[in-house]
Protein backbone atom coordinates (compact mmCIF):
# COMPACT_ATOMS: atom_id res chain seq x y z
CA UNK A 1 0.00 0.00 0.00
CA UNK A 2 2.75 2.38 0.99
CA UNK A 3 4.85 1.84 -2.41
CA UNK A 4 1.50 2.53 -4.22
CA UNK A 5 0.78 6.03 -2.62
CA UNK A 6 4.47 6.78 -3.57
CA UNK A 7 3.93 6.36 -7.11
CA UNK A 8 0.87 7.95 -7.03
CA UNK A 9 2.39 11.03 -5.25
CA UNK A 10 5.17 11.01 -7.13
CA UNK A 11 3.22 10.42 -10.41
CA UNK A 12 1.17 13.79 -9.69
CA UNK A 13 4.63 15.38 -8.92
CA UNK A 14 5.77 14.43 -12.30
CA UNK A 15 2.81 15.57 -14.11
CA UNK A 16 3.28 19.00 -12.69
CA UNK A 17 6.75 19.20 -13.09
CA UNK A 18 5.84 18.61 -16.97
CA UNK A 19 3.79 21.26 -17.02
CA UNK A 20 5.97 23.81 -15.29
CA UNK A 21 9.01 23.17 -17.28
CA UNK A 22 6.79 23.44 -20.53
CA UNK A 23 5.31 26.60 -19.36
CA UNK A 24 8.43 27.60 -18.08
CA UNK A 25 9.93 27.02 -21.73
CA UNK A 26 7.07 29.06 -24.02
CA UNK A 27 7.83 31.95 -21.68
CA UNK A 28 11.59 32.14 -22.06
CA UNK A 29 10.83 31.20 -26.03
CA UNK A 30 8.63 33.78 -26.25
CA UNK A 31 11.11 36.15 -24.87
CA UNK A 32 14.28 34.51 -27.22
CA UNK A 33 12.08 35.25 -30.22
CA UNK A 34 10.66 38.62 -29.01
CA UNK A 35 13.89 39.66 -28.97
CA UNK A 36 15.17 37.75 -32.47
CA UNK A 37 11.94 39.95 -34.22
CA UNK A 38 13.21 43.89 -32.27
CA UNK A 39 16.56 42.94 -33.34
CA UNK A 40 15.92 41.90 -37.42
CA UNK A 41 15.40 45.04 -38.80
CA UNK A 42 15.48 44.07 -42.32
CA UNK A 43 15.62 40.61 -42.83
CA UNK A 44 17.83 39.27 -45.52
CA UNK A 45 17.27 36.88 -47.87
CA UNK A 46 19.50 34.14 -45.43
CA UNK A 47 16.75 35.39 -42.79
CA UNK A 48 13.59 34.93 -44.61
CA UNK A 49 14.91 31.52 -45.82
CA UNK A 50 15.80 30.03 -42.52
CA UNK A 51 13.72 27.77 -41.89
CA UNK A 52 11.92 26.63 -38.48
CA UNK A 53 11.53 23.52 -36.64
CA UNK A 54 9.45 20.83 -38.15
CA UNK A 55 6.35 19.44 -36.48
CA UNK A 56 8.73 16.24 -35.98
CA UNK A 57 11.17 18.03 -34.25
CA UNK A 58 8.72 19.42 -32.28
CA UNK A 59 7.21 16.69 -30.67
CA UNK A 60 10.31 14.64 -30.66
CA UNK A 61 11.92 18.72 -28.28
CA UNK A 62 8.31 17.91 -26.21
CA UNK A 63 9.42 14.16 -25.71
CA UNK A 64 12.61 15.27 -24.42
CA UNK A 65 11.34 18.17 -22.22
CA UNK A 66 9.04 15.43 -20.41
CA UNK A 67 11.05 13.28 -19.97
CA UNK A 68 13.74 15.65 -18.56
CA UNK A 69 11.23 16.98 -16.10
CA UNK A 70 10.43 13.20 -15.25
CA UNK A 71 13.74 13.11 -14.11
CA UNK A 72 13.86 15.95 -12.35
CA UNK A 73 10.61 14.36 -10.22
CA UNK A 74 12.29 11.27 -9.66
CA UNK A 75 15.79 12.94 -8.11
CA UNK A 76 14.09 14.91 -5.79
CA UNK A 77 11.57 12.08 -4.24
CA UNK A 78 14.05 9.98 -2.50
CA UNK A 79 15.05 13.27 -0.44
CA UNK A 80 11.56 14.92 -0.24
CA UNK A 81 9.99 11.86 0.57
CA UNK A 82 11.93 10.78 3.78
CA UNK A 83 13.06 13.95 4.72
CA UNK A 84 12.03 14.83 8.63
CA UNK A 85 11.35 18.57 8.16
CA UNK A 86 7.79 19.91 8.22
CA UNK A 87 7.00 21.48 5.15
CA UNK A 88 6.87 24.61 6.03
CA UNK A 89 10.56 25.40 6.24
CA UNK A 90 11.24 22.74 3.91
CA UNK A 91 10.05 24.40 0.85
CA UNK A 92 13.01 27.64 1.16
CA UNK A 93 15.59 25.24 1.43
CA UNK A 94 14.23 23.08 -1.50
CA UNK A 95 13.77 26.15 -3.37
CA UNK A 96 17.41 26.99 -3.22
CA UNK A 97 19.15 23.41 -3.49
CA UNK A 98 16.56 23.33 -7.56
CA UNK A 99 18.14 26.76 -8.12
CA UNK A 100 21.40 26.20 -6.86
CA UNK A 101 22.26 22.90 -8.39
CA UNK A 102 19.64 23.38 -11.90
CA UNK A 103 20.81 27.37 -12.21
CA UNK A 104 23.63 28.33 -10.52
CA UNK A 105 26.31 25.79 -10.87
CA UNK A 106 26.03 25.56 -14.95
CA UNK A 107 25.73 29.32 -14.64
CA UNK A 108 28.57 29.64 -13.18
CA UNK A 109 30.40 27.30 -15.09
CA UNK A 110 29.27 28.90 -18.59
CA UNK A 111 29.92 32.15 -17.64
CA UNK A 112 33.78 31.33 -16.68
CA UNK A 113 34.09 29.59 -20.20
CA UNK A 114 32.34 32.15 -22.46
CA UNK A 115 29.79 30.11 -23.40
CA UNK A 116 26.91 31.90 -21.31
CA UNK A 117 26.52 35.84 -21.75
CA UNK A 118 24.39 39.12 -21.11
CA UNK A 119 21.24 38.05 -22.32
CA UNK A 120 21.66 34.53 -21.96
CA UNK A 121 22.62 34.69 -17.98
CA UNK A 122 19.35 36.86 -17.56
CA UNK A 123 17.00 34.00 -19.22
CA UNK A 124 18.78 31.18 -17.51
CA UNK A 125 18.17 32.97 -14.22
CA UNK A 126 14.62 34.10 -14.61
CA UNK A 127 14.09 30.73 -15.82
CA UNK A 128 16.23 29.05 -13.09
CA UNK A 129 13.75 31.24 -10.21
CA UNK A 130 10.74 30.25 -11.96
CA UNK A 131 11.35 26.35 -11.90
CA UNK A 132 12.70 26.60 -8.44
CA UNK A 133 9.81 28.78 -6.99
CA UNK A 134 7.21 27.36 -8.84
CA UNK A 135 8.62 23.43 -8.18
CA UNK A 136 9.20 23.57 -4.33
CA UNK A 137 6.71 23.68 -2.95
CA UNK A 138 4.80 21.41 -5.61
CA UNK A 139 7.32 18.74 -4.85
CA UNK A 140 7.05 19.42 -1.15
CA UNK A 141 2.81 18.74 -0.77
CA UNK A 142 2.70 16.23 -3.07
CA UNK A 143 5.56 13.90 -1.24
CA UNK A 144 4.86 15.42 2.06
CA UNK A 145 1.42 15.91 2.87
CA UNK A 146 -0.59 14.20 5.63
CA UNK A 147 2.93 12.48 6.27
CA UNK A 148 3.34 12.72 10.01
CA UNK A 149 6.54 11.85 12.18
CA UNK A 150 8.35 15.44 10.83
CA UNK A 151 10.16 17.21 13.44
CA UNK A 152 10.86 21.04 13.34
CA UNK A 153 14.41 20.86 13.59
CA UNK A 154 17.05 23.38 13.09
CA UNK A 155 19.76 22.42 9.87
CA UNK A 156 22.71 23.73 12.46
CA UNK A 157 21.56 22.18 15.70
CA UNK A 158 24.09 19.54 15.14
CA UNK A 159 27.25 22.29 14.59
CA UNK A 160 26.39 24.41 17.78
CA UNK A 161 29.77 23.97 19.19
CA UNK A 162 32.98 25.32 18.47
CA UNK A 163 34.36 21.65 18.14
CA UNK A 164 31.29 20.74 15.69
CA UNK A 165 31.71 24.00 13.88
CA UNK A 166 35.81 22.90 13.15
CA UNK A 167 34.85 19.62 12.09
CA UNK A 168 31.73 20.67 9.85
CA UNK A 169 34.38 23.50 8.09
CA UNK A 170 36.87 20.26 7.70
CA UNK A 171 34.08 18.55 6.06
CA UNK A 172 33.23 21.26 3.57
CA UNK A 173 37.26 21.69 2.86
CA UNK A 174 37.35 18.36 1.66
CA UNK A 175 34.37 18.03 -0.13
CA UNK A 176 35.55 21.16 -2.21
CA UNK A 177 39.10 19.29 -2.66
CA UNK A 178 37.96 15.99 -3.48
CA UNK A 179 35.14 18.01 -6.02
CA UNK A 180 38.14 19.49 -8.23
CA UNK A 181 40.31 16.60 -8.04
CA UNK A 182 37.49 14.77 -9.57
CA UNK A 183 36.19 17.13 -11.78
CA UNK A 184 39.55 17.24 -13.20
CA UNK A 185 40.13 13.65 -13.46
CA UNK A 186 36.61 12.77 -15.12
CA UNK A 187 37.18 16.14 -17.50
CA UNK A 188 40.21 14.92 -18.62
CA UNK A 189 39.44 11.11 -19.05
CA UNK A 190 35.71 11.43 -20.33
CA UNK A 191 35.81 15.06 -22.05
CA UNK A 192 39.15 16.34 -23.16
CA UNK A 193 39.84 13.14 -24.96
CA UNK A 194 37.42 13.71 -27.12
CA UNK A 195 38.12 15.99 -30.17
CA UNK A 196 34.99 17.04 -30.10
CA UNK A 197 35.68 18.63 -26.53
CA UNK A 198 38.92 19.91 -27.89
CA UNK A 199 37.35 21.41 -30.63
CA UNK A 200 34.91 23.57 -29.08
CA UNK A 201 37.15 24.43 -26.10
CA UNK A 202 40.58 24.57 -27.09
CA UNK A 203 42.52 26.52 -29.87
CA UNK A 204 46.48 26.35 -30.44
CA UNK A 205 48.37 24.89 -28.02
CA UNK A 206 45.29 24.03 -25.52
CA UNK A 207 43.83 21.78 -27.83
CA UNK A 208 46.33 19.06 -27.65
CA UNK A 209 45.95 15.82 -25.64
CA UNK A 210 48.70 15.72 -23.29
CA UNK A 211 49.08 12.97 -20.72
CA UNK A 212 47.19 13.80 -17.50
CA UNK A 213 50.33 14.91 -15.45
CA UNK A 214 51.20 17.15 -18.25
CA UNK A 215 47.56 18.39 -17.96
CA UNK A 216 47.39 18.91 -14.87
CA UNK A 217 50.25 20.97 -14.72
CA UNK A 218 49.28 22.73 -17.57
CA UNK A 219 46.13 23.82 -15.91
CA UNK A 220 48.10 24.69 -12.91
CA UNK A 221 50.99 27.03 -14.93
CA UNK A 222 48.45 28.33 -17.01
CA UNK A 223 44.87 28.27 -15.88
CA UNK A 224 44.73 28.62 -12.11
CA UNK A 225 41.79 30.34 -11.84
CA UNK A 226 40.10 27.42 -13.18
CA UNK A 227 41.35 25.11 -10.24
CA UNK A 228 40.24 27.97 -7.65
CA UNK A 229 36.75 28.11 -9.66
CA UNK A 230 36.35 24.25 -8.77
CA UNK A 231 36.75 24.29 -5.37
CA UNK A 232 34.72 27.33 -4.71
CA UNK A 233 32.12 25.34 -6.80
CA UNK A 234 32.78 22.42 -4.40
CA UNK A 235 32.00 24.78 -1.47
CA UNK A 236 29.00 25.43 -2.91
CA UNK A 237 28.04 21.93 -3.40
CA UNK A 238 29.01 21.15 0.04
CA UNK A 239 26.51 23.53 1.21
CA UNK A 240 24.04 22.28 -0.42
CA UNK A 241 24.22 18.75 0.67
CA UNK A 242 24.50 19.68 4.08
CA UNK A 243 20.90 21.46 3.94
CA UNK A 244 19.78 18.10 2.06
CA UNK A 245 21.80 16.07 4.72
CA UNK A 246 20.22 18.51 7.90
CA UNK A 247 16.52 18.40 6.65
CA UNK A 248 16.64 14.36 5.86
CA UNK A 249 18.18 13.40 9.61
CA UNK A 250 18.68 9.66 8.03
CA UNK A 251 21.58 7.50 7.72
CA UNK A 252 25.07 7.74 6.00
CA UNK A 253 24.20 5.83 3.04
CA UNK A 254 20.56 6.83 2.39
CA UNK A 255 21.68 10.35 2.94
CA UNK A 256 24.36 9.70 0.21
CA UNK A 257 22.04 8.39 -2.12
CA UNK A 258 19.81 10.95 -2.27
CA UNK A 259 21.98 13.37 -2.69
CA UNK A 260 23.86 11.84 -5.10
CA UNK A 261 20.37 11.74 -7.43
CA UNK A 262 19.66 15.57 -7.14
CA UNK A 263 23.41 16.14 -7.52
CA UNK A 264 23.88 13.57 -10.67
CA UNK A 265 20.30 13.89 -12.17
CA UNK A 266 18.87 17.58 -11.54
CA UNK A 267 21.86 18.86 -12.97
CA UNK A 268 22.60 17.16 -15.85
CA UNK A 269 19.15 16.10 -17.08
CA UNK A 270 18.72 19.49 -18.82
CA UNK A 271 21.77 18.48 -21.04
CA UNK A 272 19.20 16.32 -23.33
CA UNK A 273 17.39 19.61 -23.87
CA UNK A 274 19.13 21.44 -27.37
CA UNK A 275 20.32 24.77 -27.09
CA UNK A 276 22.01 27.17 -29.29
CA UNK A 277 25.15 27.30 -27.34
CA UNK A 278 26.19 24.30 -27.07
CA UNK A 279 26.50 21.50 -30.03
CA UNK A 280 24.52 17.89 -29.59
CA UNK A 281 27.59 15.87 -29.13
CA UNK A 282 29.24 18.45 -26.62
CA UNK A 283 26.08 18.00 -24.73
CA UNK A 284 26.23 14.37 -24.57
CA UNK A 285 29.77 14.07 -24.27
CA UNK A 286 29.42 16.67 -20.99
CA UNK A 287 26.45 14.53 -19.83
CA UNK A 288 28.68 10.98 -19.71
CA UNK A 289 31.29 13.18 -18.09
CA UNK A 290 28.89 14.80 -15.10
CA UNK A 291 26.18 12.87 -14.18
CA UNK A 292 28.21 9.90 -12.68
CA UNK A 293 30.95 13.01 -11.06
CA UNK A 294 28.24 14.54 -9.36
CA UNK A 295 26.40 11.70 -8.28
CA UNK A 296 30.06 10.43 -6.42
CA UNK A 297 30.42 13.85 -4.80
CA UNK A 298 26.84 13.70 -3.81
CA UNK A 299 27.16 10.27 -2.49
CA UNK A 300 30.37 11.43 -0.69
CA UNK A 301 29.17 14.85 0.75
CA UNK A 302 25.86 13.24 1.83
CA UNK A 303 27.76 10.24 3.64
CA UNK A 304 29.82 13.25 5.56
CA UNK A 305 26.84 15.10 6.82
CA UNK A 306 24.47 12.73 7.02
CA UNK A 307 23.30 13.04 10.95
CA UNK A 308 20.70 10.57 11.77
CA UNK A 309 18.28 11.04 13.94
CA UNK A 310 18.35 9.22 17.37
CA UNK A 311 14.62 9.49 18.78
CA UNK A 312 12.15 7.19 16.98
CA UNK A 313 9.73 8.58 14.85
CA UNK A 314 6.04 7.24 13.43
CA UNK A 315 6.07 8.17 9.84
CA UNK A 316 2.71 7.43 7.63
CA UNK A 317 3.20 7.27 3.31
Amino acid sequence: MQIVILGVRLAILCLIAIIIRIASGIVVAGAVLGDGENAAAAPGPETSAAAGPTPFEQIMLLVVVVGVAMLEAIALAPWIYRARTRMLPLIPVVAAVIFGVLTLQPMIEATYFGVAHGETIRLMTYMGVAVSVLLAPVAVIALRWRRRGADQGDLLRDAQTPRRWRALAIKIGVVSLVYAVVYIAFGYVVAWRTPEIRAYYGGGESAELRPFVDHMLNLIRHHPSLLLLQVGRGVLWSLMALAIARTMRRGALETGIAVGLVFGILMNAQLLLPNDAMPSDVRIIHLLETAPSNFLIGLLAGALFATKQTRPTQETP
